[in-house]
């Protein structure tokens, strides 16, 4: 395709996000409505799409120290057209400041915003010629909030659960997480993977965790992969990973995993599960579990029956069906920033509690669901002590059942170059209790909780 704006497409996309649409979700909608782009252009326009919504807080500061107008009181269509000028100008070099300001001038233009291109071309050339006098503020936590784009509330919230480690937890939740895939040993091995991955000019390095799991580098579209295409692998982070070690899973078992898709850890459970085994899939829709179907096909698993369910009501057909069953429940995201970093700006203290008394719900119709002598897994891809502590506290002391701890598993784990544990004696002391919290700046994976208990009657 030629002659695209591939700003005015990335224009489109920040507008889509202001009338409430996920940015995960508009990024796959624009590139399979642009399928024949130039892998340049692709590239361009998910940088800058994601760039400008990971750095909302600092682009509206910046805006603001020389508008007169508040960024946020300003037409839509200018504010992001300003946004996407202030971005390029402040973290992409290449970019001439003089094109980034013309460009974001024309879109005003475009848009029938002409008598309101002057201030906008005003704004920004101001912006272009002094950016190196501008000053973040001098109180530590404002300064973390703006300089990388975390509103105030989540900057306290990190600082009241971890203390000093708050501002290394969010650097690294701003930080570009790296991808990781997991083999399908159901068709091939991790060596085999790798050679092929390397010879497509893809670099990949093996996981610390689980040798099943590759690091790539390099990658940008998995459906032109072959070994994608063909189920050798399946994108999934190392974070969900591990809850497939604490998953004691053996061949011919019966799982249940009560809010699976898209199905990337179910794929796992299944695997382990075996060709004799039964892997329970629900979700709350039929789009849902049509990923899962899609993942379970590409994978070439058989052994998935997949079906809607909503978790949070009681199914008595579901009754001590399964000797596993996994809650990783619907929760705030706060551990998955980096991926999905619109999830900052739609968090909210009454909407973490609104979720965590949701997955209390889940976790008691999940206990029931359980054989007895079987195990339930509670996991969550954030970090709030509401939603993962407490939760898993009040599941423990619930009669029948007991913490499942698994220290054992992560006690030999160590770096492959340096040697050194990957786990300190704080964490395996929470693995004794039966919880692991996997903290991003302490760990190389997404925030995850994972947690286990076993049903003794």
């Amino acid at each position: 395709m030629e002659n695209i704006n591939e700003r005015a497409i990335v224009l489109d996309m920040l507008l889509s996000v202001e009338d409430g649409q996920k940015s995960h979700i508009v990024l796959n909608e624009t590139f399979k409505r642009y399928s024949d782009i130039k892998q340049t252009s692709r590239a361009f326009i998910k940088r800058l799409f994601n760039g400008v919504i990971e750095k909302e807080i600092f682009l509206d500061y910046v805006i603001d120290s020389f508008s007169k107008v508040k960024c946020r009181k300003l037409k839509p269509v200018v504010r992001e057209s300003m946004r996407i000028c202030v971005y390029e100008l402040f973290f992409m070099d290449k970019v001439p400041s003089s094109a980034a300001v013309n460009e974001s001038v024309k879109l005003v233009k475009k848009r029938g915003l002409a008598g309101l291109a002057p201030f906008t071309n005003g704004v920004l050339r101001n912006i272009d010629r002094k950016r190196d006098e501008i000053k973040l503020p001098a109180d530590p936590k404002e300064r973390i909030s703006v300089e990388y784009s975390f509103p105030a509330w989540l900057v306290d919230h990190f600082y009241k659960e971890y203390g000093n480690e708050a501002p290394a937890i969010i650097k690294a939740l701003s930080a570009e997480r790296p991808v990781y895939a997991r083999v399908n040993t159901l068709l091939t091995d991790t060596g085999s993977v790798i050679e092929e991955l390397n010879k497509a000019g893809i670099r990949t390095e093996r996981s610390n965790f689980r040798d099943d799991f590759i690091k790539l580098e390099n990658i940008e579209n998995f459906d032109e992969i072959l070994p994608f295409s063909e189920g050798k692998i399946t994108v999934q982070d190392m974070s969900s990973g591990l809850l497939g070690l604490v998953a004691p899973v053996k061949p011919g078992d019966t799982v249940i995993d009560m809010c699976a898709a898209p199905g990337g850890k179910t794929c796992d459970l299944a695997i382990k599960a075996g060709p004799c085994g039964q892997v329970y899939a629900f979700d709350v829709s039929k789009v849902k579990t049509g990923l899962i179907k899609n993942n379970a096909e590409r994978l070439h698993i058989d052994n998935i029956i997949t079906g809607v369910n909503d978790a949070s009501v009681y199914n008595p057909d579901l009754r001590e069906k399964a000797d596993l069953v996994l809650c990783d429940v619907p929760c705030s995201g706060l551990g998955i920033i980096a991926r999905k970093p619109d999830i900052k700006y739609n968090a909210s203290r009454d909407g973490i509690g609104e979720l965590a008394a949701i997955s209390q719900k889940i976790l008691k119709n999940a206990v029931s669901y359980v054989k007895p002598g079987g195990t339930l897994i509670f996991s969550t891809c954030t970090m709030t002590r509401l939603e993962n502590e407490e939760n898993f506290a009040s599941l423990a002391v619930l009669d029948g059942i007991e913490p499942y701890g698994f220290a054992e598993i992560f006690e030999s784990f160590t770096d492959r170059e340096s040697g050194q544990p990957l786990f300190n004696e704080e964490e395996l002391s929470e693995c004794r209790k039966g919880y692991l919290r996997l903290i991003p700046g302490r760990h190389d994976t997404d925030g995850f909780f994972i947690s286990r208990v076993r049903k003794y009657v």
